[in-house]
């Protein structure tokens, strides 16, 4: 929400037979077509100076895709706003075989 006063943020959570979805909208500035290639890289950041160290985006990918076993994407307008969209299974088989 830089340089804007008023920022808006929604999230959804919908409940399917299977999955669980999460969406998150907002209405900030959102991201270049630079930051869109590598929005989940390690270290990446515009802030640095701000003391932001450009981990959180990758952690997020990293729970939701390794240790949920889920999916994330995500949509940017520049100056309309981000929106990610978390798809996560109600049960998964962490490495175990039916059998067991």
């Amino acid at each position: 929400f830089e340089d804007i006063n008023n920022g808006e943020i929604e999230i959804i959570i919908s409940d399917y037979e299977k999955d669980i979805i999460i969406q998150y909208i907002d209405s900030g500035i959102g991201c270049t077509e630079d930051d869109k290639n590598k929005i989940f890289d390690p270290f990446y950041t515009k802030k640095r100076a701000s003391g932001h160290i450009g981990l959180g985006l990758t952690i997020l990918h990293n729970i939701v895709t390794h240790k949920l076993k889920g999916e994330i994407s995500f949509k940017s307008y520049k100056n309309r706003g981000l929106g990610f969209k978390i798809k996560i299974p109600k049960i998964f088989n962490e490495g175990k075989s039916e059998n067991n």
